[in-house]
């Protein structure tokens, strides 16, 4: 009896430590950099595409960053077209896509309070950066700094 108590604990472990690898794998890495890619870009199709493929919300940048943060990072101006990687044309716009990733991002489970390594929130940066109507939408949603 001893013997299979172990062997089924053995087991559950071994189960365990077998999700822990499929939820750290390199593919789900390379899914949050480009995650945080395409926030930083303003590309609201390819973060769909992304978090529809498992990418997670509240990944964080090498640099502490969370996803949601690193919206305001977009340029003011942005004259990209042309084929994306998922093999779509597309054209970014970048002011109208904040509100909209950030959305998204909200919808798929990102923490509006989150704060980066120098403590600022999504609110803050978005106020610093006069997104009036991004700082609205976050207040909206929850956000309290």
């Amino acid at each position: 009896m001893n013997a299979r108590i172990r062997a089924i604990s053995f087991a559950a472990m071994m189960v365990a430590f077998a999700l822990s690898l499929t939820f750290r794998s390199p593919n789900r890495t390379a899914q949050n950099a480009s995650l945080i890619d395409a926030i930083r870009t303003g590309d609201l199709i390819w973060v769909e595409q992304l978090l529809r493929e498992g990418a997670d919300p509240n990944a964080a940048s090498t640099d502490g960053r969370p996803a949601i943060t690193g919206i305001t990072d977009a340029p003011v101006t942005v004259t990209v077209h042309g084929m994306g990687r998922d093999g779509l044309e597309h054209r970014i716009e970048k002011h109208k896509n904040h509100r909209a990733i950030v959305e998204l991002l909200i919808k798929k489970g990102a923490n509006v309070n989150v704060s980066d390594a120098q403590g600022w929130t999504p609110l803050e940066q978005a106020n610093a950066s006069d997104e009036i109507e991004l700082v609205a939408f976050l207040r909206a949603a929850g956000a309290k700094k």
